[in-house]
């Protein structure tokens, strides 16, 4: 009897022995689970192909997932320091898509991408265009960047509620050329892979129309309507001559600049001018953007501008009375709404000139002078040869939410063989940098690839 209880005590001690180290065992190995560097130390390549996942900056989305049909999900935190509300404002995030961990989830031609919102928790999908391996020296191979609009808060935290999607690769692409709330290369940093923007004047590339923009000789009738006379002189401009230049230029020389790795220049091909130019100098036509869609800024009570970089040089731009030999130079707001990409003639102005020059006297007296009539009134004389180079800002707080397009333009008697010489007309005029003013107090972070959990079902049954 004493023995049997004896061996009961023995086997009770020894159980409580095993149950506290079985504790302690378990204690430790939940202290390690928790550690990030343990995890990321004991990490093994699972089925969805990612060797080390940096947990400690990773964020995974909460919302509920957009489509089952698409595997694979990245978040994308946007912070707003503009102090502002922002509705369809146009942002850009790089996906480096041929990196290891995006490697064979995401389409080689990026048709699968998509961009989901969630706004009240409801996904909505927003439009957005893609630039595929810059050719820029800032951009490399295997990288996409994806422009999309967006609504922002005015907060300091960050918006966790827009995601990538990809890896559905049976899908088409749904990339939109315009109607963004931004200028769409308005840095004319993007170059297609293959494409020459900096070549000879004299050979193709002649007429060069950057992504994102348009390119016509066609002086608008409203602008220059004696098209016979001023800057419709067709058989010129078709012909590439060493004297017309109509493409990127990357390195400065005399008055134009290059600001970035590209700067977009049309006009003479001269980078100085003077009395001493050919009789073939080119320089009429307009420069206009896709239709892009003015961002909302605090539900409308808010203001916006747009910002701009441009350099114009003009020789022996005259004005007279009947209009017919007036040269001179523009930037305005044009109506996107209709048909931007037909005859210019069709170009419909919004209110002002954002800016108007013209000629002064007969007979190239002036040089290098133009006078401001921006206000359709006689303002001071500006000298090209320094005073319109430099940062512009235009107010378009009354378009907001509307879809316009901005052009620039010059017009005029151009030159032939029969004028006198010293009696040529020339210019050019360089564009660069065109970005709304709260693009700077814009950051985006893209965070860690996010794999479609599986739906498990456990069924449980009662058993008598």
């Amino acid at each position: 009897m004493n023995s049997q209880k004896t061996y009961k005590n023995q086997k009770k001690k020894a159980t409580l022995l095993l149950t506290l180290l079985l504790i302690s065992l378990l204690t430790i190995f939940l202290l390690n689970f928790s550690n990030v560097d343990f995890i990321k130390d004991n990490l093994s390549e699972d089925d969805t192909g990612i060797n080390e996942l940096d947990l400690e900056l990773s964020i995974l989305g909460e919302h509920p997932w957009w489509d089952s049909d698409w595997p694979f999900r990245t978040l994308v935190n946007i912070t707003n320091q503009a102090g502002v509300d922002l509705d369809n404002y146009g942002v850009s995030v790089v996906l480096p898509y041929d990196n290891v961990e995006y490697r064979d989830k995401v389409n080689d031609t990026l048709k699968d991408i998509r961009v989901i919102e969630y706004i009240n928790n409801e996904p909505i999908e927003r439009d957005y265009f893609i630039f595929q391996d810059f050719d820029g020296a800032d951009y490399s191979a295997g990288e996409a960047t994806i422009y999309f609009n967006t609504n922002l808060s005015a907060s300091v935290n960050p918006d966790t509620d827009t995601y990538i999607y990809y890896g559905n690769m049976d899908v088409e692409s749904i990339a939109v050329e315009y109607g963004l709330g931004l200028v769409k290369n308005g840095a004319f940093e993007y170059v297609p892979q293959g494409d020459d923007p900096i070549g000879n004047p004299s050979i193709a590339p002649h007429r060069y129309n950057p992504i994102g923009w348009n390119w016509s000789d066609d002086v608008p009738d409203d602008i220059a309507p004696y098209g016979s006379l001023v800057g419709e002189d067709n058989n010129k401009e078709d012909q590439a001559t060493e004297w017309w230049q109509n493409c990127l230029i990357d390195t400065p020389d005399g008055r134009t600049q290059v600001r970035g790795t590209y700067t977009y220049k049309w006009g003479s091909n001269e980078t100085s001018l003077s009395y001493v130019e050919n009789p073939d100098d080119q320089f009429a036509g307009v420069l206009y953007t896709n239709p892009f869609v003015v961002p909302i800024i605090d539900d409308g009570a808010g203001s916006i501008e747009l910002e701009l970089w441009r350099n114009v040089e003009t020789w022996g731009f005259d004005r007279s009375t009947n209009k017919k030999v007036n040269d001179g130079y523009f930037i305005r707001i044009i109506n996107a709404s209709n048909n931007l990409f037909g005859d210019p003639d069709l170009h419909q102005q919004l209110d002002d000139s954002v800016e108007y020059y013209m000629g002064i006297g007969t007979n190239n007296q002036q040089e290098y002078k133009l006078q401001n009539y921006t206000l359709a009134t006689v303002g001071s004389t500006y000298d090209t040869s320094f005073q319109l180079t430099g940062l512009i800002t235009i107010d378009l707080s009354a378009y907001m939410g509307q879809n316009i397009s901005l052009e620039f333009g010059m017009y005029g008697d151009e030159n032939d063989a029969s004028v006198p010489l010293n009696s040529y007309d020339s210019g050019f005029v360089q564009v660069d940098d065109i970005q709304f003013i709260y693009d700077n107090d814009i950051s985006l972070v893209l965070n860690e690839l996010q794999v479609q959990k599986s739906d498990v079902i456990v069924i449980t049954r009662d058993i008598d």
